[in-house]
């Protein structure tokens, strides 16, 4: 495998002030972040949660929701970064939170309306060719594992320094099932920045580039200047 063409570089999981409330870095200052530190994208999956600020008011709920995404937008087309719209889904049935690439603004119109429910239904409405649905940091404390028939993957390699989200177990679970891993940075803080990325061998310019690459398995992942390949997926 030739390494270098693997040349463009990719935040997977990042979160933004107000649209997270658990962030404290605002949507325009994220994005600067990561262009300073020589990022091509990063994509933006802010918490989109059964108990989210407003989620009584859908319309309310929704624009709040978004107005990160367009102030970020606006900062990348400044900056000369890309800003992919991504999410982390949280339903009212456990603590799980569930990543998801290859959707635009209209998917927030429909998945506002599973956020009572669990991972099955929301797995069997939105979960398709041009998808991707990931648990997110699955062996942390207060996670349920997930049954593997509604997922294509986990995020493996979560590196957040303030939960222990147990990598070596996660990664292992990964290669067993034949999934697809992901990594991600879970930026919330300033510090923690750029902490991993993804590297692809063309620039992900939409959430359906995302989708589309991870279920290639055509990436690697770079941690702490550490080189990863994914696992081999099951076909």
């Amino acid at each position: 495998m030739d390494k270098s063409l693997y040349k463009y570089k990719t935040e997977l999981h990042a979160h933004s002030s107000p649209a997270s409330r658990c962030s404290r870095v605002l949507a325009k200052e994220l994005v600067r972040i990561y262009a300073e530190n020589g990022y091509d994208t990063v994509v933006l999956t802010n918490h989109f949660t059964h108990d989210m600020e407003y989620v009584s008011d859908k319309r309310k709920c929704i624009d709040s929701y978004l107005a990160d995404y367009y102030a970020a937008l606006e900062e990348g087309s400044r900056c000369g970064i890309n800003v992919v719209l991504a999410s982390e889904v949280r339903m009212a049935e456990n603590m799980n939170d569930y990543l998801i690439y290859g959707i635009d603004e209209e998917f927030f119109e429909q998945a506002y309306d599973y956020l009572n429910g669990g991972i099955c239904e929301f797995s069997e409405r939105f979960r398709n060719e041009k998808t991707v649905l990931l648990q997110a940091h699955p062996f942390r404390d207060n996670m349920v594992l997930a049954d593997p028939k509604y997922l294509d993957g986990i995020e493996v390699f979560n590196m957040v320094p303030s939960h222990n989200s147990r990598i070596a177990v996660a990664a292992a679970y990964a290669a067993k099932q034949g999934f697809i891993a992901s990594c991600g940075s879970d930026f919330h803080n300033m510090g923690y920045e750029a902490l991993c990325s993804l590297l692809s061998k063309e620039e992900i310019k939409t959430s359906y580039d995302a989708a589309r690459i991870l279920k290639s398995g055509d990436y690697l992942m770079e941690i702490s200047g550490f080189i990863i390949e994914p696992p081999k997926r099951k076909i």
